[in-house]
């Protein structure tokens, strides 16, 4: 299994819609879908909403397997929930998407466990009242894409000027990685303004590396707080920095090309 990991189901608890720290709200918020690296993200948005010692978690789930993470003042604590001899584990925020790359890719043996009857009217009940929420969750649909998200919307100012934003494009357009490594990540720009963002899987004799889409959209260069970056329609925000690096995430990135056909041994989608 490439280290990219699974997919990941992300729900928070304890906390609002906006990802303020809501310690009374017992209620599940569904997050939606991703690599663990956007488990990350979500919990930099709870610190940002003040979740750090309080009872205010992010769940995790694959398949039959789920972990419950807690933020502490410097560190997290992980939990299973389904093995008690697994509680509170620490865990560095550092750490946190190789530690959860590792977990989920181990094996589930309790999903080999027999069917259970009353397991089942539980789920039966849930579709019910799922079911019923479906018209009323509609209504809300809007929202939740809009306010609880992994990125909030950020506060930039576009670049009015058309010819000085095409030569920003112009300037960082290219490919980028954090690593050329397997499990590694490659952010492409192009002239036109649009992004790509990939994981990387080591190819075949043939192939140095096959990429993974991760997401892909338009993107366009502003400033935020002065500093130029170039904003994705999913809210990622790339900043330019030295001759030749991207930051994301306060993560580095460097060219390696201008364009795709200067990568010999790259396989994209």
């Amino acid at each position: 299994m490439p280290r990219s990991g699974p997919t990941l189901e992300i729900w928070t608890e304890g906390v609002a819609p906006s990802w303020r720290a809501e310690p009374e709200n017992r209620e599940r918020i569904r997050r939606g879908r991703g690599r663990p690296e956007l488990v990350l993200v979500g919990v930099q948005r709870m610190e940002q909403g003040g979740a750090a010692g309080k009872d205010c978690h992010l769940i995790v789930q694959s398949g039959a397997r789920q972990l419950v993470i807690t933020l502490a003042a410097d560190h997290l604590l992980v939990s299973d929930p389904a093995n008690l001899n697994y509680q509170n584990v620490r865990v560095a925020k550092a750490d946190l998407t190789g530690y959860l790359r590792e977990f989920f890719g181990q094996e589930d043996t309790s999903a080999r466990q027999e069917l259970n009857p009353v397991r089942v009217i539980e789920w039966i009940v849930l579709v019910i009242v799922l079911g019923t929420l479906a018209v009323a969750l509609s209504y809300l649909s809007r929202f939740l894409k809009e306010e609880s998200g992994f990125l909030p919307r950020p506060f930039v100012q576009a670049i009015e000027d058309r010819s000085e934003a095409d030569r920003r494009l112009q300037r960082w357009a290219g490919l980028y990685v954090s690593r050329l490594a397997e499990g590694e990540s490659l952010i492409e720009i192009t002239p036109a303004g649009t992004f790509g963002y990939y994981d990387l899987e080591r190819g075949s004799p043939s192939a140095s590396f096959i990429l993974r889409p991760v997401n892909s959209g338009t993107c366009q260069p502003v400033y935020d707080a002065g500093r130029l970056a170039f904003l994705t329609d999913t809210r990622f925000l790339f900043y330019p920095e030295g001759e030749n690096q991207l930051v994301f995430l306060e993560r580095p990135f460097t060219r390696i090309a201008r364009e795709r056909a200067e990568l010999a041994g790259f396989v994209f989608p």
